[in-house]
C-alpha cells in the first residue's frame, strides 16, 4: 500500500515534468500517446523512458496521455435524429453504438454495432395478493337515451275465436188481408228466447172512395201512419194514383220465453199485402 502511493505521486510528478518540458524526450509520449517511465524501488526515483525499458531495480510504469473517446448515450433510437459516430441508443430492448453518421437508419445494420442484446422475456411472476376493496364510487350521470330499436317481427296469428250466437227469422204473408177500424193481425213470427232487432214491412191500400188514415203496428209497440187518397175522390170513377203506400217499421225485442212478434193494421177500410217480419238475433240491445 505504501509503494502504490509513492508510484501514484511519482506518476503525477512525471506528468508535470513532461508537461513543463523539464525532461527533454523526443519520443515521449510515443506515437500511440503512451508515456513510459521507470520507478526505482529504493529511494522512489522516477525517470521517463522512451522505450519503457527499465533495470531490474526499477518498476516499469506506463499511462496514456489522452484516453480513447467514450460513447455518447442518446436514449431511445428516433428515426428523425442525426446520429454521429460513437452515439449509443436503445432499440427494442438492445443497445447499439453508431459506427457512421446516419439518419433514419434503423438498427441493426452496417451503421450500428450491437453493444448489448436484449435479454429474453422473463417468466411471469406470481400473482400478487388481491388488494383491499376500494370505496364504492359515486353514481355516474345517466347516459343518453339509445336509439329506438327495430320493430320486432309480427307475432303468429292467434286462434280463431268461437263464433257468437246469431240467427235470422222471417215470416211472410202473401195473401191480401182486409182490415177495418179495429187492429187486424196481418203476419206473425214465432221466436225462441233471445235478443232481436225486428223489422216489419207491409203495403197498405185505402179501399174507400174518400181519403183515409191507415195505421200499422208491431206488437213491440212501434207503429206508423199514412194518409191515403180514396180510390174515387172526384166522383168520376177514375182511380187516384196515391191510394197505396208501403209502411216500414223497426224495433228491438227481448224474448224471455218462446213467443212471437206480430204486425197488425187498422183503418176505415183497407187492404194489407206483401207483409213481412224479419227478426235478427243479436248479442246485445242498445236503444
Amino acid at each position: 500500500m505504501h509503494l502504490s502511493k509513492k508510484i501514484v505521486a511519482a506518476c503525477a510528478v512525471a506528468g508535470v515534468a513532461v508537461a513543463l518540458g523539464g525532461v527533454a524526450m523526443a519520443s515521449t509520449p510515443d506515437s500511440a500517446g503512451v508515456i513510459h517511465a521507470c520507478y526505482t524501488r529504493l529511494g522512489g526515483a522516477l525517470r521517463v523512458s522512451d522505450s519503457g525499458a527499465c533495470t531490474s531495480k526499477e518498476i516499469s510504469i506506463s499511462w496514456n496521455a489522452v484516453g480513447p473517446a467514450g460513447m455518447t448515450w442518446q436514449g431511445l433510437w428516433a428515426p428523425g435524429t442525426n446520429y454521429q459516430p460513437r452515439d449509443a441508443v436503445a432499440y427494442q430492448g438492445s443497445s447499439y453504438l453508431a459506427l457512421f453518421a446516419n439518419t433514419g437508419s434503423t438498427p441493426p445494420n452496417a451503421n450500428w454495432l450491437l453493444i448489448a442484446a436484449g435479454g429474453a422475456k422473463g417468466d411471469t411472476g406470481q400473482t400478487g395478493a388481491t388488494g383491499a376493496t376500494g370505496p364504492t364510487g359515486g353514481t355516474g350521470a345517466t347516459g343518453a337515451t339509445g336509439a329506438t330499436g327495430a320493430t320486432g317481427a309480427t307475432g303468429a296469428a292467434g286462434a280463431t275465436g268461437t263464433a257468437g250466437a246469431s240467427a235470422a227469422f222471417i215470416a211472410r204473408q202473401g195473401a191480401e188481408v182486409d182490415y177495418g177500424t179495429s187492429p187486424t193481425t196481418v203476419v206473425t213470427l214465432n221466436l225462441p228466447v233471445g235478443l232481436y232487432a225486428v223489422f216489419g214491412k207491409v203495403e197498405v191500400t185505402n179501399n174507400d172512395g174518400s181519403p183515409q188514415t191507415e195505421t200499422c203496428s208491431l206488437s213491440t209497440g212501434e207503429s206508423a201512419q199514412v194518409r191515403l187518397n180514396g180510390q174515387d175522390t172526384n166522383g168520376t170513377g177514375i182511380t187516384e194514383d196515391s191510394y197505396s203506400q208501403v209502411i216500414a217499421l223497426q224495433d228491438l225485442r227481448t224474448v224471455n220465453s218462446p213467443g212471437s212478434v206480430s204486425l197488425s193494421c187498422n183503418g176505415f177500410s183497407g187492404i194489407a199485402t206483401l207483409a213481412k217480419i224479419t227478426a235478427i238475433q243479436v248479442s246485445a240491445l242498445n236503444g
